[in-house]
């Protein structure tokens, strides 16, 4: 018989750590920017205590078109206005190529900006942005310093640079370029531009939960409908094994983004950690239904429905986890629950007619 799970080990399965390259493009709850993220949809590889936890870059553009967000790269401009400059016309192909995840034809889009305008801060800071989203931090971070030496009040810059830091594992650089970035625009919070939730994660490699909590009610403050921001702060509180105050926070985010499988299976799983069997089910169920391809989903349902005795229906889950898992370790660990159920298992024997 399976034991209890304890949420330590919930904090494994849950947290992910801040990926370099990846962020949701729709209203899917997830952090703000390319910045923080935890996102179980990406890999169960970590434990909390040895993730790997790297701000991700999407900084505000400073042109005037509408933003919206792009799956794993940096805020692209959306709806160009017709009398773009022809400067502003080059950033824009960039912006689209970056769409494309076309980083080498954007960077030659920002390049001939430069060339343009030698003098124009934005360029630099879209090219730096490329590199980044390509993991050339060392590449990047010139050009973000060229940016500032331009235009020394300029936040979104410090805020990419302190990103590209982060990247490259220079912690304390990017923590003071996510501070200078806070003091110069200290209430500006939004798809492109979040220093409190790159500081936060900074705060959350120290274990300063108590510091990074607050950067993360800080952005609740500044944008209260914001349901990524509701789930960073759920990851956050997983991480310190608070069940309640997690499953709090991932309520909210499902009572302002109904639709996003990430969220039920956050909470299913912060229920498991606690010990509620069904409500974590129900929330498995839920996220199944949302995005039938989770196979972690199916995954821990067949755990919990072991737990539960009700090992039918924990073979089915596991069966389906296998079948459609991409990630190796899903197999295996859905192969191996599948065996030891199966060995647990009586196998009728025929009675004899008489």
């Amino acid at each position: 018989m399976l034991k209890s799970l304890p949420f330590k080990l919930v904090v494994v399965l849950v947290f992910i750590g801040m990926l370099m390259a990846g962020c949701g493009s729709s209203p899917s709850p997830k952090a703000t920017e390319q910045d923080i993220i935890i996102d179980p949809n990406e890999a169960l590889t970590q434990a909390a205590s040895s993730a790997s936890m790297v701000p991700t870059l999407r900084p505000t553009p400073t042109t005037k078109p509408t933003e919206t967000t792009v799956p794993g790269e940096p805020t692209v401009v959306a709806s160009p206005t017709p009398t773009l400059d022809p400067y502003h016309a080059l950033i824009q192909a960039g912006l689209d190529l970056m769409a494309k995840s076309e980083f080498d034809s954007a960077i030659a889009q920002f390049s001939d900006a430069v060339k343009m305008d030698s003098k124009n801060p934005l360029g630099y800071l879209q090219r730096g942005r490329a590199y980044t989203a390509m993991g050339k931090s060392d590449q990047a971070i010139p050009e973000f310093n060229q940016a500032i030496s331009l235009d020394p009040n300029y936040a979104e810059a410090y805020n990419a640079r302190g990103v590209a830091y982060a990247q490259s594992q220079q912690y304390t650089q990017a923590l003071q370029d996510f501070n200078k970035a806070i003091e110069l625009k200290p209430d500006a919070v939004n798809s492109g531009f979040n220093p409190y939730n790159n500081r936060a994660i900074i705060y959350l490699n120290q274990k300063l939960f108590d510091k990074a909590i607050a950067d993360q009610k800080k952005v609740i403050d500044l944008t209260p409908d914001n349901p990524e921001a509701y789930y960073n702060l759920g990851q956050t509180y997983v991480m310190m094994e608070d069940a309640p105050n997690a499953i709090a926070a991932f309520s909210q985010t499902i009572t302002l983004a109904p639709d996003q499988p990430d969220a039920y299976f956050s909470r299913g799983l912060a229920y498991w950690g606690k010990g509620d069997l069904d409500p974590s089910i129900a929330d498995l169920t839920q996220a199944i239904t949302l995005d039938p391809t989770n196979a972690k989903a199916f995954l821990y349902r067949g755990f919990i429905y072991a737990l539960k005795g009700q090992n039918q229906d924990a073979m089915n889950d596991l069966t389906k986890a296998d079948q459609i898992a991409t990630d190796p370790d899903i197999k295996l660990q859905a192969e191996q629950k599948l065996q030891e159920l199966k060995s647990a298992t009586p196998v009728p024997t025929a009675t004899g007619v008489q």
